[in-house]
């Protein structure tokens, strides 16, 4: 069994120490549909801490609950 995915050689690392577009590259590849809410499946976003580099979001809708 193979841990990483088969297109990881085409990883661009070089492009991704930039934290903002390391950032940008990780959202839009993690959530390539956008984010939304795992518990009521609602887009809008708020800020709620910085943590280092990465941003950690609730839901505007329902905060999560």
């Amino acid at each position: 069994m193979v841990w990483y995915h088969a297109d990881m050689s085409d990883f661009p690392i070089a492009e991704l120490l930039d934290d903002s577009i390391c950032l940008i590259w990780l959202e839009r590849h993690l959530h390539p549909d956008g984010f939304a809410c795992p518990h009521c499946h609602r887009p809008e976003r708020r800020l709620f801490r910085q943590q280092g580099a990465f941003p950690a979001y609730r839901c505007r809708a329902c905060d999560g609950d």
